[in-house]
């Protein structure tokens, strides 16, 4: 099992045409003061109100739902599978239901846009670490609290669109896919 441990405190942002928007979030385990606290944290507030997705869209489109395998079994994780077309601007994801299963949603619609996506799973965070007041992650003594550590079966490479290797193709009309990710 791989350990995802906050270690370091930046926010990577990372724009795309048609206004598409990734980002990964770390947390200091322990800060020496509380200057630049509000940068990483208010940034995730302000992209947890976003739509995410890339705009409009009047193409050809597709209805998905699959399945993420893990080695030989559904992944059954908090996570959520991610696919993108950097070059068109298109970005949608699918939660994870107990079993693997997801239907993937565009804009908040279950129509999405045909073409070949680069996709990543990754874990959740866990819901103590969904807290939008920034004052909760510090002790008394501006010290970061301890962190409760993110586990995940899923390896590095398959949580991060840039290093997956994994290409789906969305086709019209209604698709189940099986995605199959390897242990290694």
């Amino acid at each position: 099992m791989a350990e995802l441990s906050a270690s370091s405190s930046q926010a990577l942002f990372q724009l795309f045409p048609r206004g598409g928007l990734i980002y990964s979030f770390k947390v200091n385990q322990k800060m020496r003061s509380n200057r630049g606290w509000a940068s990483p944290y208010l940034a995730l507030l302000l992209l947890s109100s976003c739509s995410g997705g890339g705009g409009e869209y009047s193409g050809p489109v597709g209805q998905v739902e699959g399945v993420v395998n893990l080695g030989d079994a559904p992944l059954k994780e908090n996570a959520t599978v991610t696919f993108l077309a950097a070059k068109e601007g298109h970005a949608m994801t699918g939660e994870l239901t107990g079993d693997g299963k997801f239907k993937l949603k565009y804009n908040g619609s279950i129509d999405v846009p045909v073409g070949t996506y680069r996709i990543a799973v990754a874990p959740n965070l866990p819901e103590s670490l969904r807290d939008t007041d920034p004052k909760s992650f510090f002790n008394a003594n501006n010290t970061t609290k301890k962190m409760e550590k993110m586990v995940t079966k899923v390896p590095a490479r398959y949580r991060q669109t840039g290093t997956s290797g994994v290409d789906i193709v969305v086709k019209e009309g209604k698709q189940k896919l099986q995605i199959d990710l390897d242990l290694k």
